[in-house]
Formats: structure tokens, sequence, C-alpha cells
């Protein structure tokens, strides 16, 4: 019999990847390290970030650090040369001081990664390519519609980078987040490239780049202004709906479910990513035919929690009583439901 083939060191899992830091690391369970261990293990599961998330987030976050930098450098008349040099450390050392733990900053990532998993799985069933949606909506016969549309193609042309990965821009990040981020980017590059000398031209570069953001551009901005003008022209109905589903549009369905549901677009899209009864109560509240919300259960797929049956069988479940109950919950502001959820479950909570 001949001999089992017997594997390389360098192919063994655990030594391919490591080096001296890395293990040395690991044996040393010194205080700080401990506490972040110990801070992650018992975090909820289902409140963890995915490895898919994760990972995206990241690379959103060091695209929009890289090209703000980018740009804060050119004003500041600086070395272009050493732009290359010291972006990855740029990240490195914003990460590690925190600056970047900006709430609404993360929230947006967090809500452009989702968007990205929920289309993944909706957008294989479409019939149609991902824009043919809004293509669509660009020759609608309504002007207003058609400019909206075109808007929001020229819009998502600029968050999307040459291999399809998503993109944030930084008029996409609420105004005061921005201010904090673009000055926190600026003192980085001061630090990483030893240009202390150039402070008052950093200073005045930062406050020209925040001169120029314009929150009106916002894509969350232009899908607002879509979804009115449909509503306006009296062509947000179920067709259009399904439709910015099929072709995996998360911001317009949920806009969409916003507007015919009479509740807040942060907390539509909060029912739709979750995918469970809150999108159920939803899916009652925004006055959906049966047939339609079942269409939308099997559309969604592995998306709804629970799969397509669950969901469509807690669409039934919700009497009238229920859905009223949910939208005047949902309708108070969010910060007030926040604050009431955090004393405990009210009984209007749908989650209750």
């Amino acid at each position: 019999m001949d001999n089992p083939r017997v594997m390389a060191p360098i192919e063994w899992p655990v030594a391919a990847g490591s080096d001296d830091r890395a293990a040395s690391s690991t044996r040393r369970v010194d205080r700080d390290r401990l506490s972040t261990v110990r801070a992650d293990f018992f975090l909820d599961p289902k409140a963890r970030l995915t490895e898919q998330e994760r990972a995206l987030m990241t690379a959103m976050l060091a695209d929009l650090v890289a090209t703000v930098a980018d740009e804060i450098r050119v004003a500041a008349q600086l070395r272009s040369e050493a732009a290359s040099d010291h972006r990855a450390s740029l990240v490195e050392r914003l990460a590690a001081s925190r600056l970047l733990d900006i709430p609404e900053l993360i929230a947006l990532l967090l809500c452009r990664a989702e968007q990205e998993r929920v289309s993944a799985t909706i957008r294989p069933r479409g019939k149609g390519g991902p824009a043919s949606f809004l293509h669509t909506l660009a020759a609608h016969p309504d002007a207003d519609v058609a400019a909206a549309a075109m808007a929001v193609i020229l819009g998502r042309s600029r968050r999307r980078d040459r291999f399809d990965a998503p993109r944030i821009d930084l008029d996409d990040v609420p105004a005061e987040a921005a201010v904090r981020f673009v000055y926190a980017v600026t003192a980085a590059i001061r630090a990483s490239e030893a240009a202390s000398g150039a402070d008052r031209r950093l200073a005045d570069a930062a406050a020209a780049r925040l001169g120029r953001h314009d929150e009106t551009k916002r894509i969350d901005a232009l899908t607002f202004a879509l979804v009115h003008a449909l509503e306006h022209a009296g062509s947000l109905d179920e067709d259009t709906i399904r439709s910015a589903l099929a072709d995996g549009e998360l911001g317009i369905f949920a806009e969409a479910l916003s507007r015919r549901a009479g509740v807040d677009a942060e907390t539509a899209w909060n029912g739709v990513a979750a995918g469970g009864p809150e999108l159920a109560c939803l899916l009652r509240m925004a006055q959906l035919p049966r047939q339609v919300a079942a269409e939308i259960a099997a559309a969604m797929g592995e998306a709804a929690l629970g799969g397509p049956a669950e969901l469509i069988g807690l669409f039934d479940s919700l009497s009238d009583d229920d859905v009223e109950r949910a939208r005047d919950w949902m309708q108070l502001d969010r910060q007030y439901r926040e604050a009431i959820t955090a004393l405990g479950r009210p009984d209007g909570d749908p989650a209750n």
C-alpha cells in the first residue's frame, strides 16, 4: 500500500496564516485584549456582524477615508506621492483612536451592508438587470418621475466602484457627522505625514471640503424625491413596489412602503431588514393585497426571517386592531420609542 500523502508544514491551516506577532499576541492575554475578548464573547449572536457585513463596511469606510484624504491633500498642497504610502496607515491610525466611531456614520455603513445582503438574495430572482427598473422609470411619461429616476441613476453611478462594489459618498453622511469625520481625517493626515507646519492649509482645506457637502445629494434624499414624484403622478402602486423589489432596489422598496404605511423611512427600512413580524406588519400597514404580500414574501426568500411561509403566516395573523396599534406606535418619534423600549417593551410595540 502506498504511504498516505503527508501535508507539508506550509499547508497546515494553523501555520499558514500565522506570524510571530500574531502568535505572541495570542499567547499573551493582557488586560487590553482580555477586555475586548470579554465584550465580544458576550455579544448577542443575533446582533453581531457577519464576516461579509464586516468586510463590506470596512471596505466602504476605507474608501471614504481615502477619497476625502486625497481631496484634503490636494487642496492643502501636500506631496501627492505620499498619498499611497500613508493611505493604509491613515485608516489604522483613525481606527485605533476611535475617531471613526461616529454613530451616524456606522449606521450608514450598516444600512448599506444590509441593503447589499438583502439585494443579493433577491436579485437572482428578478427577470431584468439590476438597473432595468430605474431605466424604465427614467422613460416615465411624467417628467418629474423621469428626472428623479435619472438623478438616482447618476447618484448610484458614483456609489459603485469599477468592480460594482458599493461605496458611500461624503454627501451621504449627515452634516454633523461629516464635520467630525472630515476633521478627523485631516488631523490624521497631519499626524501620519508630519505636516504640522501645514495646519492652516489643512484646516482651510477641510473647511472648503465641508463647504461642498450637500445633503440634498444624499442617495436617500434622491430616493425620497423619486418616490414622492411617483406618488404625485399616481404611480406608487403595487406593480411599482413589486418591480422595485424584483430588481433589488431595496431603498426604493422601503421608501415606497414608508409612504404608503405612513411611517418614517428609517422605521420602514428596519422592518424590511428584519424580515419578520416587523415586515409583515409593514406590508399590512401599506394596505397591500394578500397576493402582493405573498409575492413579496416569495421574492424575499431567505431574507425573510423564518422563510416566505412564516412571513405570509404573520401577515394573515395580524388583525386590523393589531395593525393600527402598531401604526400608532411606529408614528411616534423614534428617540421616544427607543427610550420607552430601553425601559421595557411597550404594549404597542409589534415586536413585543
